[in-house]
């Protein structure tokens, strides 16, 4: 993965988002890695009305790099890897002891596939993309977060499920779940996830497991370190 990419998909986002006010909005960034993939995203959610916990509109960026083994019917493996640049518009419900957030918007890619792979079916560009997340405190220490996603044309789906404990710092420990998949991949990880270290202009967060491709079924490790950063 070449650094001046990730670098070019980071001022993409930064150059999307438009003046805001300090400490209303969020910036994303992290890596993940196992041994068919690699991956590295930037993304902003930008609150348009209120703050990033009120009720309201907000709009989500996000750019990613992947670096991939592609599963074809019959033949051996190729490589894939490319960007895929996303932006949307959500809202946000604020309840008592929920939080739930649902988003639409477009998405591009433009993946590269190793030389003489023949036809593939990952030379679409273009999709929409439909996302939902919910994030419920069953009490003070307790509490559960959802993330789910797909995108029609190519196909793409996402989902992760963590129940956590948060103890009083802010930190949440717990278990994680992840199915993704589409075209030419169905994964599955099952793993543990930290989140919340406070590094002073961050919330450093980090995940670990074991993954099962599917398709293949090959099992391996995976781990990722992410930020979150208040701006």
């Amino acid at each position: 993965m070449k650094i001046s990419k990730v670098l070019l998909l980071s001022t993409l986002v930064l150059g999307m988002t438009p003046a805001v006010h300090a400490g209303d909005n969020l910036l994303l960034t992290g890596v993940k890695f196992s041994e068919d993939t690699n991956y590295v995203d930037v993304g902003a959610i930008l609150p348009l009305q209120g703050a990033l916990d009120d009720t309201g509109f907000r709009v989500r960026l996000w750019a990613s790099y992947i670096d991939f083994d592609y599963d074809r019917k019959n033949a051996s493996s190729v490589n894939v890897n490319g960007p895929t640049l996303q932006a949307a518009i959500g809202y946000q419900w604020a309840l008592n002891q929920t939080r739930i957030s649902t988003y639409i918007g477009s998405v591009y890619r433009n993946f590269s596939v190793e030389k003489n792979a023949g036809a593939t079916d990952l030379d679409k560009r273009w999709g929409i993309k439909l996302q939902g997340e919910i994030d419920h405190h069953f009490s003070d220490s307790l509490g559960v977060a959802a993330i789910a996603s797909h995108t029609t044309n190519l196909d793409d789906y996402w989902g992760r499920v963590r129940p956590y404990c948060q103890y009083a710092s802010g930190i949440q420990v717990g278990p994680e779940l992840v199915a993704q998949g589409g075209n030419g991949y169905d994964i599955q990880q099952y793993g543990i996830f930290v989140q919340g270290f406070d590094l002073g202009f961050a919330k450093m967060g980090a995940s670990i497991g074991s993954e099962h491709n599917s398709r293949d079924g090959d099992n391996s490790a995976y781990g990722g370190v992410n930020l979150n950063i208040k701006f």
